[in-house]
């Protein structure tokens, strides 16, 4: 069976960076050592900065920009849009 499908993925991942199982991202950017843990999903156009940690089962909603040095726990989510300074902890009790 020949696929006739044409993908075209815009989605650049920095080096050193690790992507956990299950997750899903559709496009944007991740700097270098970036971890994302299992089962997050990143939406479209979202830029991640380098030395950034992601939890487990979180949900980095379309065009969302992430800072440098951000820690986000797991199962937390990140609206369409929002902009995470550098150098920040977000908990989902926050």
């Amino acid at each position: 069976m020949k696929s006739t499908a044409k993908t075209k993925v815009n989605l650049s991942i920095g080096a050193c960076s690790s992507i956990g199982p299950h997750c899903v991202l559709h496009s944007g950017k991740l700097g270098e050592n970036v971890t994302v843990g299992a089962g997050t999903i990143i939406g479209k156009n979202v830029s991640i900065d380098s030395e950034v940690s992601i939890g487990a089962g979180c949900l980095i909603e379309d065009n969302a920009v992430i800072g440098r040095n951000v820690v986000i726990d797991s199962g937390v989510i990140i609206s369409k849009g929002q902009k995470i300074p550098a150098n920040q902890h977000i908990s989902r009790n926050a």
